[in-house]
């Protein structure tokens, strides 16, 4: 019997151990959402100090039931979700993220917090299975206790009776106590009988008993209904939040606690759920003693008999008004920032329209008078060299050379503006006949030794245009990066990597790229100097000794990236360059 106690009272205390790190861990995510909502020190005051409880709880838990293998299984999965929440927590308090990322982290902790509620709730019914197992077990020792002391005794007497009539009496003693025996045997089964018959009604009692116990202590609001939906017990929570009496609730019914405008959809919703036996789920607004109203979420679920026919309802609903708050706040931040956003579009569309106004008069106005210096200067120096000095001359050609560039100049920036407008249809573009078109030795300085096309160039997704301008770009840039008296020698080849191998930040992990290795012998540069070099007006050599207004690479750069691609370099000085085009393999290309 000592041993049978001490089990159930084990129960009792890993049942309040589950209580306790449910309370802890719900403390932890309020501190969290309540830091993030005011940034209040007092939100995280004792943050760690409710983590380190709720870290010893779940261990207390563990030592506790090392012996119960299934509420072992259990408890690991509840120790993986704590851990991510604590982790999340701490990561939140620490750096509050960005409040895209902040919504998102929201949900993932309610639905990590719902899955302890869960496994809580499992764990809980596990350890009731056992606390009715070991109280059953309890009452049969207690019932046997007397019963083997009464056996007992009866068998002493029915001794001394035996001895004492065999010495007195014979055969009609006998028989006396023969009859006395059966008698007595009829009234123990008789009560064995009632016994058995009033157990199961004796343990439901009990049972009910400690729920309502249990449902008093909780702070949420816990009820019950009948078969039929009738609320029929509610915890001690409702009478203090509501400040009614139990007779005011049974008497004027549980809906005048709850919001008028929320009664409607309550009823609808209750009538569904017990006329399909589905569970329940609402969030709606109660009244307080106060006169306030708080938004409650309510859910019951059906309690079955052995039958499978539904034996009552139990239900449960939880405050949660300071998520309805903060959920009605940051649809109020996205509506405006979805506004400005709107304000900012509309400016962008103005910009580009001023943008494109500028293009036109670059590509017109500016033009214009650029070719009359061109023009004029030269009818200078051809028609009027006699009646100039030398320095005179020096200076009308510095003064078309600087047309020249200037006009270059312009021809370059349109170019580069316009190629962010992607409004040309994509295609499939083989890339192996565009660059072999473009290396036609008619049509290449006769500086070029050499363009070794090594490996079969692939079929990508682009528009045609300006895929031919990049290559044109490098190869015009490998010219005129040539080093003095060198025969240029351009190597290019291709191969397919994925993303993660690439090297190259901004590549998608798990994507394919076609990789070209555009190689050549000249000036080279300095590895150093490569982010530069894709810079709008950026030249790493005198312009007196190489001529380019410095947006070809910057060009080549602002197409590839257009085409959700990447480029890099590698140079060595006075030994070459490479640089390394990135284009994604698309599924849909013609050919590989």
């Amino acid at each position: 019997m000592e041993n049978s106690n001490e089990s159930v009272l084990h129960s009792a205390v890993v049942k309040e151990e589950l209580n306790d790190y449910s309370s802890c861990i719900k403390d932890v995510a309020l501190k969290e959402r309540g830091y993030v909502a005011t940034r209040l020190p007092v939100f995280i005051k004792d943050f760690e100090s409710i983590v380190a409880n709720a870290d010893a709880s779940i261990k207390r838990l563990g030592e506790l039931t090392k012996d119960n293998e299934e509420f072992q299984l259990y408890l690991d999965t509840l120790g993986i979700v704590h851990k991510k929440i604590i982790h999340t927590s701490r990561n939140t308090v620490d750096s509050i993220p960005s409040e895209e990322d902040l919504y998102f982290t929201f949900v993932i902790q309610k639905e990590r917090l719902d899955n302890i509620k869960r496994i809580s709730k499992i764990l809980m019914q596990i350890e009731d299975e056992l606390l009715i197992e070991r109280e059953v077990k309890k009452e049969k020792i207690s019932l046997n206790t007397p019963k083997l002391v009464g056996s007992l005794l009866i068998f002493c007497l029915i001794l001394l009776v035996l001895a004492f009539w065999q010495m007195s009496q014979a055969f009609r003693s006998k028989q006396r106590l023969i009859r006395k025996l059966y008698k007595h045997e009829s009234e123990l089964e008789d009560a064995l009988s009632e016994i058995n018959k009033n157990k199961d009604e004796l343990i439901n009692a009990r049972t009910i008993e400690r729920f309502k116990i249990i449902s008093d202590l909780m702070p949420q609001f816990v009820w019950t209904a009948n078969p039929d939906g009738a609320l029929d017990f509610f915890s001690q929570s409702v009478f203090n939040y509501s400040g009614l009496t139990k007779e005011e609730i049974m008497r004027d019914g549980w809906l005048q606690i709850v919001h008028p405008d929320d009664r409607e959809a309550n009823i609808t919703k209750w009538e569904e759920a017990v006329n399909t036996g589905q569970p329940f789920h609402l969030e709606h607004r109660f009244k307080k003693s106060d006169g306030t109203y708080r938004w409650q979420l309510s859910r019951a679920v059906r309690v079955n008999n052995e039958n499978g026919k539904v034996q009552m309802w139990v239900g449960t609903s939880t405050d949660i008004h300071e998520n309805i708050l903060f959920q009605a706040e940051l649809e109020r931040q996205v509506e405006e920032r979805t506004k400005l956003l709107k304000e900012v579009n509309i400016d962008l569309e103005k910009s580009n329209t001023e943008l494109a106004q500028f293009a036109f008069v670059a590509s017109h106005d500016l033009q214009e008078p650029l070719r009359k210096i061109q023009t004029f200067s030269t009818m200078i120096l051809d028609r009027e060299a006699a009646n100039l000095s030398e320095s005179g001359k020096e200076f009308f050609k510095r003064i078309r050379e600087s047309s020249s560039r200037m006009k270059q100049l312009i021809t370059d920036i349109l170019v580069f503006s316009k190629t962010g407008n992607m409004e040309e249809v994509s295609n499939d573009v083989d890339v192996d006949l565009l660059v072999r078109e473009i290396a036609n030795p008619s049509l290449l300085n006769d500086e070029i030794k050499l363009v070794d096309i090594t490996s079969k160039l692939p079929v990508i997704k682009g528009v045609y245009f300006q895929i031919h301008q990049i290559f044109s770009n490098l190869i015009n840039n490998a010219i005129k990066f040539n080093k003095a008296n060198n025969e240029l020698i351009i190597t290019i080849s291709s191969k397919k990597i994925i993303g993660k191998e690439s090297g190259i930040k901004n590549a998608v992990p798990e994507k394919w790229y076609y990789v070209i290795e555009f190689s050549d012998n000249g000036i080279g540069f300095e590895n150093q100097h490569k982010v530069k070099m894709f810079q709008v007006f950026q030249q790493l050599h005198p312009k007196e000794k190489y001529q380019g207004t410095g947006i070809g690479l910057a060009l080549v750069k602002k197409i590839i990236e257009q085409h959700q691609g990447f480029i890099d370099a590698r140079g060595e000085l006075n030994v070459g360059a490479t640089f390394y085009l990135y284009f994604p393999v698309e599924p849909n290309t013609n050919k590989s």
